[in-house]
């Protein structure tokens, strides 16, 4: 997976869930690249 769409997926990830789900979690964080365990195909 090209690095601008994992960015751009992550992005957006969390301004949804920061726009709409604010009061459901207390912390959210994203990753520069995949890390084992994230299942991504290209």
């Amino acid at each position: 997976m090209a690095t601008i769409v994992y960015a751009y997926y992550h992005g957006h990830l969390i301004e949804t869930f920061l726009n709409h789900f604010d009061k459901q979690f207390s912390a959210g964080s994203a990753t520069a690249m995949p890390v084992a365990g994230d299942v991504c195909t290209s």
